[in-house]
């Protein structure tokens, strides 16, 4: 299984895609010796989906090599658990292009509204763009087009490695951004519970935060008018969500780019990001 793994993810990024694709094609193929579609649970790519959770679940309980990040064998399991995923996702009930396209021309046609009502002098700071997961970009799909997968997301959630896992030391490999070796969980977030994921957002918006003042601080030394960094609301405190609702309503939604911070009289405030 050790040798098998690695070979998996030592090949080229065109050849996993191919892999994916294949996996996904089998499910719906007879086994040897039969003439109909195994049930689900029956499938070649719902066994080794078992046998790859299975097998982290084993290192992460008998090894003391401290994080799995820095388990190798852990890692190239992971990796090949991702195609099991996205071939579990091409497996399963997908929106069809036909919908998509029409969701994108929604998109197109209401940010073109947008632009027309804002006027040609505005212009639009460029911001971060969010990571894209490449081997899903190579497959041409999301997650978020599937509505049923083949396998549940849930089956592939690994609690033993949730609870080794250091959210802390897993961002900083996510932000390392190829410079250290070890894998970053938050690139696969199929295996993580939501309580893992919950931290490893929260490290991920105060460090977007910090990004976002840096650029302010630029932006006021290289620019004549300074940018506020704060999107400030002043609501009542038994109407919070009322009012702020309501004064976000009446500005231009392209220019609230920003962390909110609602002001509460008479001397108090929260801050949400």
């Amino acid at each position: 299984m050790l040798n098998i793994n690695r070979a998996v993810t030592w090949l080229p990024n065109t050849i996993q895609v191919m892999l994916c694709r294949a996996w996904a094609n089998s499910v719906h193929t007879p086994l040897a010796n039969c003439t109909e579609p195994p049930n689900p649970e029956q499938t070649n790519l719902w066994c080794l989906q078992k046998i790859l959770l299975h097998h982290i679940t084993l290192r992460c309980l008998t090894t003391d090599h401290g994080l799995p990040n820095e388990d190798k064998q852990i890692c190239e399991a992971a990796l090949v658990l991702r195609i099991v995923y996205y071939a579990s996702l091409l497996a399963g009930q997908m929106d069809s292009p036909e919908l998509l396209e029409m969701e994108a021309e929604e998109n197109r046609l209401f940010e073109q509204q947008m632009r027309a009502h804002i006027g040609p002098t505005y212009e639009r700071r460029s911001r971060v763009s969010l990571p894209e997961d490449p081997f899903a970009k190579a497959l041409n799909i999301s997650p978020n087009d599937c509505r049923t997968p083949f396998i549940p997301v849930k089956d592939f959630v690994n609690e033993t490695l949730n609870d080794g896992l250091q959210p802390k030391k897993d961002y900083i490999y996510y932000r390392s951004k190829g410079i250290s070796n070890e894998l970053s969980f938050m690139k696969l977030p199929f295996l993580l519970q939501t309580s893992s994921k919950s931290v490893l957002l929260y490290y991920d918006n105060r460090m977007r935060m910090l990004d976002e003042r840096r650029g302010v601080l630029m932006h006021t030394f290289l620019m004549d008018t300074p940018e506020m960094p704060f999107f400030k609301l002043r609501v009542h405190r038994d109407r919070i969500v009322e009012d702020a609702l309501l004064i976000v309503f009446f500005f231009i939604p392209l220019t609230i780019e920003k962390f909110i911070q609602i002001l509460l009289p008479p001397d108090s405030f929260l801050i949400i990001s």
